[in-house]
């Protein structure tokens, strides 16, 4: 995974465990859920044994992260990495 991928796995964790207790084997899963996610173009849950309010916490705490603008970059530069417009770090507009 490239370092801002890492960032965005490390955001998702962070905000996973605002919302629960996790014990590493829980965030391996996240790591590897979020890998599985980039190679495959899905978003399937990070962890699948989420009660419906945890899901609720999960989605706003994400948010909140989404909301700080190093996020916001952390999040087009993977976006981008994902799509391959990335070169050395900086994003391309597809030329």
């Amino acid at each position: 995974m490239t370092d801002a991928q890492i960032k965005q796995c490390t955001a998702k964790v962070k905000a996973m465990a605002d919302v629960r207790r996790l014990a590493i084997e829980d965030t391996d899963v996240i790591i590897n859920q979020f890998y599985h996610n980039l190679s495959n173009d899905q978003d399937k849950p990070l962890l699948n044994d989420l009660t419906l309010e945890e899901k609720e916490a999960f989605a706003k705490k994400e948010k909140e992260l989404n909301g700080v603008p190093e996020m916001d970059k952390i999040n087009d530069v993977v976006e981008a990495q994902v799509d391959g417009k990335v070169t050395n770090g900086e994003v391309t507009n597809g030329v």
